[in-house]
């Protein structure tokens, strides 16, 4: 990789560098200083890692900090970024630009956040958050700035914290021709604004012909930053988001956000409120909900609000997804709250996911747990739970008898904690998910071709299946068809044929050794 950084020695540090104020509690070290041979176009152009901590001068008089030990380098007007990539390799790269004119921070900004992404397997994707800083009037950013922040990295998302929006950038951000991952989030000290409380981001939106994508907002127990009307409008729109995240909401449009017609909705709720009553005709549209309830307060109803929120997710019945999470439970009782919860599992039959990390306190009493676990045996399309911490306190640490009871009665099921690695005793249970496995590739061979079928039956029967009798049963009761034809004349001449297909499909119904 040709470098496109060129050093500059201390006796040639600019003059107006010299000139920025810096932090007095800065970290006192020496920061390498460095200028652009040539601009940069991709992130790669740089070999970040090599370079550590270093700071770059640019000719429009700004200078960009790299690492996130130089967070507060100078006194100046700033604006901070981050970039960020997950999967098996994930990396963070901090950035501020420190400057004295708005314009010149806001150009320097989008030529690094700009700068292309280069995904290298499919399981990695990238983050970029910016985040207003000292200062720094967000109008700076001209709409054509934010708009190719935006398009040059399409598939990342992109968090923007503490801005404040006026009406032509509201626009851009809205009208992008691709589907967004954008989040909007308030920063401690600078609130997440727009000029207009978001009449021109909805009305762009609605204008859209193709869908938006996925928007979140994160206020931090502060309103939403849009006005009753534009959360009004919001939550009428159809087929533009594929996911919906909101914060709080003014007091009188509390059950508003619950009416949003997406697939998925994350809503943050305050139930001070709220009414034991206000949810009998409340229509929820999103298939995937999760709901973070806060503010249940020493009221003596807080219990019968919340029974009565559950009872309507009940009624309604046609979930797919849940999570819930319960603020403050002291003034709860458990026991009639647990039942609502039963009522949910039971009533949603095509739940196949319900994560109640949320509502771990359920699980700090007996008989509770043990109840919702005998809920989710009766849920056989149920494919997963998340439990915060299992086994529960109140048993012994080596006591998995209640989860080995739920995976011995639905096959369907595993049980994760919060970083959605299955929860096992690495015997017992770790038996009961490989047997589980074999099952659903078991199951899935029914959706192959007759022929392909026929082919991995066989090779799954001679190669994997013989030494175990449970596994064995197992196949032939999801194949007797198939078993059948293979005794009035298949042979197993054509199980070679089959060889490849057999390695990539093979695997998930392999029995393990004993």
């Amino acid at each position: 990789m040709k470098e496109i950084l060129e050093f500059i020695p201390s006796d040639k540090v600019p003059e107006q560098l010299e000139a920025f104020r810096l932090f007095v509690h800065r970290r006192e070290e020496d920061v390498p200083l460095y200028k652009f041979l040539r601009e940069p176009t991709h992130l790669h152009d740089v070999d970040w890692e090599n370079y550590g901590n270093l700071c770059i001068w640019r000719d429009n008089e700004t200078v960009v900090c790299v690492g996130s030990r130089l967070y507060g380098q100078y006194e100046e007007r700033n604006v901070a970024f981050a970039i960020s990539r997950s999967g098996e390799a994930p990396k963070n790269l901090f950035f501020t630009v420190y400057g004295r004119d708005n314009k010149a921070i806001a150009e320097t900004a989008t030529l690094f956040c700009s700068l292309k992404r280069v995904v290298e397997k499919n399981e990695e994707f990238y983050s970029l958050i910016i985040a207003n800083g000292q200062n720094f009037d967000c109008e700076a950013f001209q709409p054509q700035q934010l708009a190719q922040i935006l398009d040059a990295n399409p598939t990342q998302e992109v968090n923007l914290v503490g801005l404040i929006f006026n009406e032509k950038q509201s626009i851009k951000l809205a009208t992008r021709p691709f589907p967004l991952k954008l989040k909007l989030t308030d920063d401690l000290e600078r609130r997440l604004a727009f000029k207009d409380g978001g009449t021109a981001f909805i009305d762009a939106i609605q204008e859209r012909q193709s869908p938006f994508g996925n928007l979140k907002f994160s206020c931090y127990g502060r309103t939403l930053p849009l006005n009753s009307h534009a959360l009004a409008r919001l939550t009428r729109l159809e087929d533009k988001f594929e996911s919906l995240k909101l914060s709080q909401v003014a007091a009188d449009c509390a059950l508003l956000p619950l009416s949003a017609k997406v697939q998925s909705l994350d809503y943050f709720i305050d139930f001070r409120n709220v009414q034991t009553g206000s949810f009998d005709q409340l229509d929820i549209a999103a298939k995937d909900l999760a709901v973070c309830i806060h503010s249940l307060g020493p009221n003596g109803d807080s219990t019968d609000r919340l029974i009565s929120f559950l009872d309507r997710v009940a009624e309604l019945g046609h979930f797919e997804q849940l999570k819930f999470a319960f603020g403050d439970t002291r003034f709860l009782k458990l026991t009639p709250i647990t039942e609502a919860l039963i009522r949910v599992m039971k009533a949603n039959k095509n739940l196949t996911h319900i994560d109640l990390g949320g509502v771990q306190y359920l699980f700090e009493e007996a008989p509770h747990l043990e109840n919702i676990f005998q809920a989710l045996e009766e849920n056989t399309g149920l494919l997963r739970t998340i439990c915060v911490q299992y086994p529960p306190e109140y048993v012994r640490p080596d006591d998995y008898s209640a989860l080995e009871w739920l995976l011995l009665r639905n096959q369907n099921i595993e049980v994760v904690n919060s970083q959605g690695k299955r929860i096992t005793n690495g015997s017992s249970i770790e038996k009961l998910y490989a047997l589980h496995d074999f099952y659903r590739g078991s199951s899935s061979l029914v959706k192959d071709s007759d022929s392909l079928r026929s082919s991995l039956v066989v090779t799954t029967l001679t190669e994997s299946s013989l030494a175990n009798f449970q596994y064995t049963a197992l196949l032939l009761a999801d194949h007797a068809d198939k078993l059948c034809e293979l005794l009035d004349g298949f042979t197993l001449e054509s199980v070679d044929d089959a060889g490849q297909a057999v390695e990539e499909l093979a695997s998930p119904v392999a029995a393990p050794s004993d």
